[in-house]
């Protein structure tokens, strides 16, 4: 086996195993619609080493998603009006050395009802030649002894372009991966 089928190998065992053994483990749970596109349900726990304060900054810091999502190039708020935002995010989605860019547009909104308790709520706004058919998502936040609790919760409606064995194990690795950076970079 030549240096290019030697690296191809450990690109994909790296891409199917290494999430597993993670220290954060996600759920993340997909069905096959009659459509052709994918539901996945995804639900992490994983904690901020802060107060909910600082928590709710980080998450809500929509210029600068990219530093908790790596697969996140470029975020920006396109309006907002009082507690609403629309946000723009830009990806870069690769399936082994084929990759394309995503845009998405989401409606987030936030609120806490006590200085210990918050949830930041986003709903996918439908666009024509969008990937991404339809999603909402969940972030609950609860302060207790010193840290942040936080817990994602997201159904997201993807087409995916690629044959479901490949497809779908990458697009859960990917949720997985990008999940445990988070875990990693809101503390940092």
């Amino acid at each position: 086996m030549g240096k290019v089928g030697l690296i191809s190998l450990f690109l994909l065992l790296n891409t199917y195993i290494s999430p597993l053994y993670s220290a954060n483990n996600p759920s993340v749970t997909f069905t096959k619609e009659n459509d052709g596109t994918h539901t996945f349900l995804i639900d992490f726990k994983f904690s901020y080493h802060g107060n909910i304060d600082n928590a709710l900054k980080k998450l809500t810091n929509f210029e600068n998603l990219k530093d908790l999502n790596p697969t996140i190039k470029d975020s920006y708020v396109e309006k907002s009006s009082l507690d609403v935002y629309f946000v723009r995010s830009k990806f870069r989605d690769c399936v082994l050395f084929i990759c394309r860019n995503i845009s998405m547009l989401e409606k987030v909104t936030y609120s806490c009802s006590t200085s210990i308790k918050c949830k930041i709520y986003s709903a996918v706004v439908s666009e024509d030649n969008n990937d991404i058919k339809s999603g909402k998502t969940s972030w609950d936040l609860f302060f207790l002894d010193n840290k942040t609790e936080i817990t994602y919760s997201s159904k997201i409606n993807i087409f995916i372009d690629a044959p479901d064995f490949l497809g779908e194990k990458f697009i859960v690795n990917s949720f997985i991966s990008n999940l445990n950076y988070l875990s990693k970079a809101i503390n940092k």
